[in-house]
Order: C-alpha cells, then structure tokens, then sequence
C-alpha cells in the first residue's frame, strides 16, 4: 500500500488496476470539496480586519482554542522581564497570532477560521438581527431555521442597500465579517 496525500486529503493506493480506478473516482470529488471548502478566504477576510477585531474574535474564543492555536503556530508567552505587563503580553500574542493565521491557507486551518468567525458571529446577535429583518427573514434574535442560501441571490443594489442601512449602528468590519461569512456576493466592491 502507498500513501498519496492530495491537498490535505490521504488515499491509500495498492499497485493493483482496481485501487487506481476508486483513486480516479476519490479524486473526482476533491475538486469539488475544496471549492465548498474554500468558498470563503478566511484568511483574505483576516487580513481586511483590525487587530483590534480580531482581539474580539479571540477573547470570545473559548481559552483552550486560543491555546491551542498559540501551541500550534509557535506563539509563546514571552517574558521580558518583571515590568512588562500582562496586558503588552496578551496583545503581542494576538498580533501575532493575527499575523501567522493571514497565512493559514490550508484547508483545515480556513474550517478552523471558519468556526472562530462562526463563534464571534453568535455574539453579534444584534447585527444578525437587524440583518435579517431587513430582509424580511423570519428569524429568532438573529437566528434562523432555514436555510441562508438567499444571502448568495442578492443582487448589487441589494446589497449596498443592505450595507448603507446597517453602517449607521454597526462596524464596517462587523458587517464586512457577516457578510463575508454568509458568501454575499461581490461584498469585496464595498470594503
């Protein structure tokens, strides 16, 4: 048996005829995946957002998260010496944590800033709220039981009416990030 790895994707291959036609067929549907994977740059969206942001996406992270993230991309908790402070010591880490995921291309790392965006989300009910009314979407403070596929139907006019009547109350990063995640089209024309 050998092991190929395509993308972050293993196949388990045999020198036999039979392995190389299942390899053809598991190779098919990679494309298609990835795509759905991929749909959203979450790393393009981080390196449109503040540091500033992103502290909030971090700080609503559950702590073994953001520890793991540290762990995984080397980021330590320095210390430089007695007078420096914790609190230069949190935000040196978050830049660069910041930094290291703007380069996070892989397709596990973008599920995993899809699911820190996905969590940070949850906590900006308001902005979901406001959103979906709007839209004149059936929702529970923000909440739907539906699916949200009518965020990819939205035609240029709708969208920048959408984003003109949510700036008033709401962060350009915010809407940008929701939107963003919600796979709104041609959202880069207006941030």
């Amino acid at each position: 048996m050998k092991e190929i790895q395509i993308a972050d994707f293993n196949f388990r291959v045999s020198p036999n005829v039979g392995s190389s036609i299942a390899l053809f067929k598991a190779l098919a549907i990679v494309p298609v995946v990835l795509i759905r994977r991929l749909a959203v740059n979450f790393n393009e969206l981080l390196k449109k957002i503040s540091p500033t942001t992103f502290a909030e996406v971090m700080e609503i992270a559950p702590r073994k998260v953001r520890e793991s993230l540290y762990s995984h991309y080397g980021i330590k908790n320095k210390s430089r010496g007695l007078l420096s402070s914790l609190k230069n010591k949190k935000e040196n880490r978050i830049k660069n944590l910041h930094l290291a995921l703007q380069e996070a291309y892989k397709p596990r790392e973008q599920e995993f800033l899809k699911e820190l965006f996905r969590n940070w989300l949850f906590h900006q009910r308001p902005l979901l709220k406001a959103t979906l009314d709007y839209l004149k979407v059936e929702n529970d403070n923000g909440l739907v039981e539906t699916e949200t596929d009518f965020f990819k139907e939205l035609n240029e006019t709708q969208v920048q009416e959408l984003i003109e009547f949510l700036k008033p109350n709401f962060s350009h990063e915010a809407i940008l990030i929701y939107l963003s995640f919600m796979e709104v089209p041609k959202i880069e024309n207006y941030f």
